[in-house]
């Protein structure tokens, strides 16, 4: 499914304008202008995984109306074996202020591109071991990206487009995104949104 980024823009507004927020609060909600940056983990960071604990690092940019990121799987919890790299990027906008996270402003991240691309031969042989045209257009091969716009990927819990509901809090130099409860937890609804915030992203320039 193709999506445009002015047709999800305007979806964005009209969902987010009915967003309860917490009217409570004195403090502005966050604007594209404090968060924007290229945002990096501080070190290697543990997030849920469907069989563990997931190893990772992130390197996040925000602009005034998009993102990207870039997420590396790591094999080890020092981060120092790659398995797999993911880059997601699509429109973005900010909501009210969040009602469940003091200082925190609730925002809808949409994922219209996933690229993938294996960092070890383990991967890819897993990425090839799943049905003909369910992940990716092609075989997969050790340190070449492959779009998965067309096909998604169940392997991956990847859909696109998609669209998650989060959190975002900047604190100084540092930027908060919302904390995932479990592995695989989706996003896609208000009702999902998180309630904790994730390990912080520190700034290392502009995006």
């Amino acid at each position: 499914m193709k999506i445009t980024l002015a047709a999800t823009t305007l979806t964005l507004v009209s969902v987010l304008a009915l967003a309860p927020g917490s009217a409570a609060q004195t403090s502005p909600p966050a604007t594209a202008q404090d968060v924007a940056g290229r945002w990096v983990s501080v070190g290697c960071e543990a997030t849920p995984g469907t069989s563990g604990p997931q190893h990772v690092k992130r390197n996040l940019r925000l602009t005034g109306d998009a993102w990207t990121v870039d997420l590396t799987v790591y094999a080890d919890p020092g981060c120092n074996e790659p398995t797999l790299g993911v880059r997601v990027e699509g429109p973005y906008l900010l909501g009210p202020l969040s009602a469940a996270v003091p200082g925190a402003t609730e925002a809808l991240f949409v994922e219209a591109a996933v690229h993938v691309t294996p960092h070890s031969s383990a991967a890819a042989d897993l990425l090839n071991g799943t049905p003909a045209g369910t992940c990716g257009t092609e075989r997969w091969a050790l340190g070449v990206q492959q779009s998965l716009g067309k096909t998604g990927c169940e392997l991956l819990d990847v859909r696109t487009p998609s669209a998650e509901y989060e959190l975002v809090k900047r604190e100084g130099d540092r930027l908060f995104l919302g904390a995932r409860p479990a592995a695989s937890s989706d996003l896609n609804a208000p009702e999902r949104r998180p309630t904790t915030l994730n390990a912080p992203l520190t700034l290392a320039g502009t995006p």
